[in-house]
């Protein structure tokens, strides 16, 4: 084996180790009723095509990557993925970026909003808002336990 195909291998086992030795924990944004919400009787759809696609969420949450604690910078992003307020690209605008940023030392919040376009919410147009507002709530809340 050459040094190039060593030093490739080595890089390689190191961003490995990197990714897979961060915390990843979900939990929801909101206890008890959700704000602005009505019930639809819908429920929440997940599709795997290309990438995860999730649609008519119900129940907002966050998922929290947490960079290792060498890496940690104290630096947080709070992940919005897109979707044209249809559709949330999860893993492609989400949970990919999360993991790259753990790998830069950030620590990435990815939230699952709800959507305007499922009557599922009082005031449709509010809804992704106060679900953004709390997960900066909660991140700010929780900044010193996620090595904020």
């Amino acid at each position: 084996m050459n040094r190039f195909h060593r030093q490739s291998l080595l890089m390689v086992l190191l961003i490995s180790c990197l990714l897979t030795a961060a915390q990843e924990f979900r939990f929801p944004l909101y206890t008890g009723t959700v704000p602005n919400s009505k019930n639809t009787g819908g429920h929440e759809k997940v599709e795997m095509q290309d990438i995860t696609v999730i649609s008519n969420v119900q129940i907002p949450d966050i998922a929290v990557y947490l960079p290792t604690k060498r890496l940690a910078t104290g630096q947080a992003v709070v992940i919005c993925p897109g979707g044209s307020y249809w559709i949330l690209a999860y893993d492609l605008e989400g949970t990919d970026i999360a993991r790259y940023l753990n790998s830069i030392g950030v620590a990435a919040i990815v939230l699952k909003y709800r959507l305007p376009t499922y009557g599922n919410c009082v005031e449709p147009h509010m809804a992704p808002l106060m679900d953004a507002q709390r997960a900066m709530r909660l991140v700010r809340l929780n900044a010193p336990k996620w090595n904020g």
